[in-house]
């Protein structure tokens, strides 16, 4: 779960960051979490009244507040940056291995079973126990279902929000999928400059948004794919 000053997320969070309390998208919130994020500091989400360790990761020009690793399960279950425990949601077998995250850099490298290129004249060799497009995992490698589904989940397309009534459109569903994958490190290169997942357009008669898209259907993890 992360949630910034851009308004991506539900804005019932309230942090608590160099002794004063924020609401997200509340004046003073994006100047107060850069300056966190200059000095080192570790905001803190009030879900509880004890408070809980966040970080700061900086996200195109702006910054972005997220929960440390594996503390999802420590937030209230009302609260935004709440998860289920990596071992009820399948994370449990890739956190730490496939999937790490540093909060110190703000970076999450991902570790992929699949080639990121193709090149001509060369075949790639299926993995073992079955197709590299499953979803299953060895749990030190994700595939590329693994990693769409990765994706999906970190973009919050798995969750309802009251913003996407009316408003989910493959456009919404792209911009949220390309944030995602800011700060994300594979195989030495940034992710999102790896990432192919085709804009939005429109066929005679229809509409640049429609959920059909001319020949594209309904947002499904499977329409992102990596660049060959």
């Amino acid at each position: 779960m992360e949630t910034s000053a851009h308004g991506i997320t539900a804005p019932s969070a309230v942090y608590e960051i160099a002794g004063r309390r924020f609401e997200i998208g509340t004046r003073g919130f994006a100047e107060a979490i850069a300056d966190s994020h200059a000095a080192h500091q570790r905001p803190r989400c009030m879900c509880l009244v004890e408070g809980i360790e966040m970080y700061v990761a900086r996200l195109g020009d702006g910054y972005i507040v997220k929960r440390m690793p594996d503390t999802g399960s420590h937030h209230a279950p009302d609260c935004p940056s709440y998860e289920p425990p990596a071992e009820s949601s399948g994370l449990g077998q890739v956190l730490g291995s496939a999937i790490t995250e540093d909060p110190t850099t703000g970076e999450t490298t991902l570790k992929l079973d699949f080639s990121m290129s193709k090149i001509s004249g060369r075949t790639a060799m299926p993995t073992a126990g079955g197709h590299s497009d499953s979803v299953a995992s060895s749990g030190t490698k994700l595939s590329l279902r693994g990693l769409l589904h990765y994706l999906w989940d970190q973009a919050e397309l798995t969750r309802w929000q009251p913003g996407f009534a009316g408003r989910r459109t493959w456009s919404t569903v792209r911009k949220h999928l390309l944030q995602a994958a800011e700060n994300k490190i594979a195989r030495g290169d940034s992710l999102r400059m790896c990432l192919y997942i085709p804009e939005a357009f429109s066929v005679p008669g229809g509409h640049p948004n429609s959920p059909t898209h001319g020949h594209l259907k309904f947002p499904h993890p499977d329409c992102a794919s990596m660049r060959c």
